[in-house]
């Protein structure tokens, strides 16, 4: 029978480790216990593993939420690889290179990994290489582990799953065996998914989603009201398309894509947090995207850089929006492509305090979606 692991011990991890818990109870080619592995993290003077062990909950990360009892936490990422057929990767980005290093060369020849997490990496330039190169972290996973990697991405959070709220989800792969094995071991009758071979729209909506949601928390900074919002929620889909459609041309990449709930769901889920509520433990760190782009219009913050932004909110709040925006400005910029993209441009520069705040609709007037 087929071992089940989760990686990822944030409020997303535990709770996809709690689902498939329940899920993996009526599967026959299952066993019917979940490997959780848990990074050595320190949790009320306490190893957080220790915590989650003898509390049955994650409250570091996700207050509240009782464990199945057949999760089993455990600290060696190694030995939970070893023993793994199925991987579920639920890590912020600056976590992914680290996690693969320590579980590389400790996998089953025909693991399959089944990747939650969302935003951009990227490499380190080289003599051959002298340009930064994106890479999706279903690509880096594959590089390193010669594995491959079924994506999911959608409009849910971490809370919504803990309640039960019905959602939608979508599984980008291009081998269907592999897009209803993931579909089987996530599914139940509070969360549907849709399958589609398009994996880059998927992975990409995922994380470029949080470069709108700045734009639209700049937006809500500089008071200019739902039509201004709308505008940039439109062109900013336009311009994940265009990125899509240029950056990926030797894949099959589909506009349609968008319309799935990696697309358009997972952005309104986002903007339908207030830009002035302070996410609670247990939150997506996304939506501190939302209140960081606020801040960095409203003149009160004028002084204060992004990282101090960041800090003030929360003392571990690395939100995936100004990143993934860095990250693609650049690659945009070394192939002289910026003016194609205004909103991505913009929030860039926004975030980096090279361009103010209000010289963000002079950008998007000259947008070429209007010519």
């Amino acid at each position: 029978m087929k071992q089940i692991s989760v990686f990822g011990c944030g409020a997303m991890g535990t709770n996809i480790a709690n689902l498939l818990a329940e899920n993996v109870t009526r599967l026959d080619d299952y066993k019917n216990n979940i490997l959780w592995f848990v990074r050595d993290e320190e949790c009320f003077g306490e190893r957080l593993i220790d915590v989650i062990n003898g509390n049955r909950e994650n409250p570091k990360y996700a207050p509240n939420v009782h464990l199945n009892d057949n999760i089993e936490a455990k600290g060696d990422a190694a030995a939970v690889a070893s023993v793994s057929d199925v991987i579920f990767f639920v890590y912020a980005t600056r976590h992914v290179n680290e996690i693969l290093r320590e579980i590389s060369g400790h996998l089953k020849p025909n693991v399959l990994f089944i990747s939650l997490s969302k935003g951009l990496l990227v490499t380190e330039p080289t003599e051959t290489v002298p340009d930064q190169v994106i890479r999706l972290v279903s690509e880096e996973i594959l590089r390193v582990t010669k594995s491959p990697c079924v994506v999911v991405s959608g409009g849910v959070n971490a809370k919504g799953l803990a309640n039960g709220d019905f959602a939608e989800a979508t599984i980008g792969c291009p081998n269907p065996e592999r897009a209803e094995e993931a579909k089987l071991l996530l599914q139940n009758q509070n969360l549907m998914l849709t399958c589609t071979r398009d994996v880059i729209t998927v992975e990409i909506c995922g994380a470029l989603k949080n470069i709108l949601v700045l734009a639209a928390g700049i937006v809500d900074g500089l008071r200019l009201g739902t039509n201004t919002k709308s505008a940039v929620i439109r062109l900013g889909l336009y311009e994940i398309g265009q990125f899509c459609q240029y950056m990926y041309a030797k894949y099959d990449t589909s506009y349609t894509t968008l319309l799935q709930s990696c697309g358009i769901s997972e952005l309104f889920l986002c903007l339908l947090h207030r830009s002035d509520v302070m996410p609670q433990v247990g939150d997506d760190f996304d939506f501190f995207n939302l209140i960081i782009g606020r801040m960095l219009a409203e003149p009160r913050y004028a002084k204060l850089s992004l990282e101090e932004i960041e800090r003030s909110l929360h003392p571990e709040c690395v939100a995936s929006g100004p990143d993934c925006a860095r990250k693609v400005y650049a690659r945009l910029e070394s192939m002289h492509l910026t003016e194609q993209y205004p909103l991505f441009t913009a929030v860039h520069l926004i975030c980096s305090r090279q361009l103010a705040a209000e010289d963000l609709l002079r950008m998007l007037q000259n947008h070429p979606a209007h010519q």
